[in-house]
């Protein structure tokens, strides 16, 4: 006979010693092994198999229920006091991590509502890249004949007018004291929490400042740190949700594009002139090493310093800084570029570490002609006068020196003798060779910084 697997039941004739006994259900199993019941029986006598009973703890048979057709069901192995503990614990360990992670969906569901639905002011800047200029894009559909209404309507509740008062009063020269008198300028609000950009000339460390928005608003503002080399300053007034402009790359301004300048020039404020750009990288001879500057002919004059220069789309090109003295319209702007990562790193730190050696220069050309911008063939670099206090004058250096050498380098010009100052930091050592009369005299000089050791004026 074929095997049978063990998963198929098996059926097997009646061992009950008679009908009444049957129908009683009072049967006796048979203990016998699984290959005797694969002997061929009456099919009519078949019953199911049963596993033979086991036997509890105190050593009883356990009863067996039958079933409603009479069949002897099987009867699970009671679960011992053990296993029935372990199966709790179990339980319960689960029930304690789905309410722990339960309870966290439910804060963080809690967080996430909250951002979105709790009102707060978001701070926007003007130092952000992805800031959307005035008209939505990098071209305006308006025609020419309200274009610049346009842009004066949209940019003017972000230009500032500043006050301020100098104070202490600064001594002169013969130990005198005389009052500076107040001073107006104006500024660009950078970031929508109050802060505003406007030019480091213009704010004196121990100055009263007081900022005048458009909206004619006032408050008092605080210096937050101005970096001279660039001549830009960041000052804080305690207002929020304020309008803000985007900074152009200054990369693209070409001349002849379109210039906007936007100030307080003589207490006018919000007084709006039009130009083109002029010249681009523009150097002004100054000690404190201004960086390239945008030169432009739209008028400006006493207290448009520190506001903004703009392009026809509205976008910020530039911070206008300085004048040509005895000049008609030859204005001159810090490039939006520079102004974005002065403005970001004052913000952040404060200030800005830039090597200062405090001397005024100017080149010795035999052939120099009268432009300003034509190349120059210079054989040396004069010193034509001193900082007071500052680092070359403390270490000895003379006007109408010689400079020949900076760390054994030789130089013909104060544009060589600047990049090679401002390759060392605040508190190094450099090697100065000058020529005085008939003398080559070695000079070491104790970089300062020019955040801290500059004049205010």
């Amino acid at each position: 006979m074929p095997e049978v697997p063990d998963n198929v039941p098996i059926y097997i004739s009646s061992d009950f010693a008679d009908d009444d006994s049957a129908a009683s259900g009072e049967a006796e199993i048979i203990s016998s092994s699984r290959e005797s019941l694969l002997e061929d029986r009456s099919a009519a006598t078949w019953q199911p198999y049963v596993r033979p009973l086991t036997a509890d703890s105190s050593g009883d048979t356990s009863e067996t229920a039958k079933s409603d057709n009479g069949a002897t069901p099987i009867q699970e192995t009671p679960r011992t006091t053990a296993e029935a503990s372990a199966t709790g614990s179990v339980k319960k360990h689960t029930i304690l991590i789905l309410a722990g992670l339960t309870a966290v969906n439910l804060f963080a569901f809690g967080v996430w509502l909250g951002f979105y639905l709790i009102p707060r002011a978001p701070v926007t800047t003007s130092l952000k890249p992805s800031l959307a200029n005035l008209f939505g894009d990098g071209k305006t559909e308006h025609s020419a004949v309200n274009v610049l209404a346009d842009v004066a309507a949209k940019a003017n509740p972000s230009v500032v007018t500043i006050d301020i008062k100098f104070t202490p009063s600064k001594p002169s020269v013969n130990g005198t004291s005389r009052a500076i008198p107040p001073a107006e300028a104006s500024g660009l609000i950078v970031r929508s929490d109050g802060y505003i950009l406007t030019n480091s000339h213009v704010i004196h460390r121990d100055s009263e400042i007081k900022v005048t928005l458009n909206d004619e608003r006032k408050f008092a503002a605080r210096l937050i740190g101005r970096d001279d080399y660039s001549d830009l300053a960041v000052i804080k007034i305690d207002a929020t949700e304020l309008p803000v402009l985007k900074f152009a790359d200054s990369k693209t301004v070409r001349p002849g594009d379109w210039a906007i300048a936007i100030g307080s020039p003589l207490g006018f404020d919000h007084t709006l002139t039009v130009g083109v750009i002029s010249a681009i990288n523009r150097s002004l001879s100054d000690f404190k090493n201004r960086v390239n500057l945008i030169q432009h002919d739209a008028a400006l004059n006493l207290g448009n310093s520190g506001g903004p220069l703009l392009n026809i789309n509205g976008e910020v090109i530039g911070i206008n800084t300085a004048v040509r003295s005895q000049a008609v319209c030859i204005g001159f702007a810090t490039p939006s570029d520079v102004a974005a990562e002065v403005a970001r790193r004052l913000i952040s730190d404060g200030h800005i570490p830039r090597a200062y050696l405090g001397v005024y220069m100017e080149d010795i050309d035999p052939e120099r002609t009268r432009s300003l911008t034509l190349p120059s063939h210079p054989v040396a670099v004069k010193i034509a006068r001193l900082a007071a206090g500052g680092p070359a004058e403390k270490a000895g250096l003379l006007a109408g020196d010689i400079i020949s050498k900076i760390n054994g380098i030789v130089v013909k010009s104060k544009r060589e003798v600047r990049e090679l100052t401002q390759a060392s930091k605040p508190g190094d050592r450099v090697n100065i060779v000058v020529e005085r009369q008939t003398h080559s005299i070695p000079i070491t000089v104790v970089i300062g910084d020019l955040a801290k050791d500059s004049p205010e004026f």
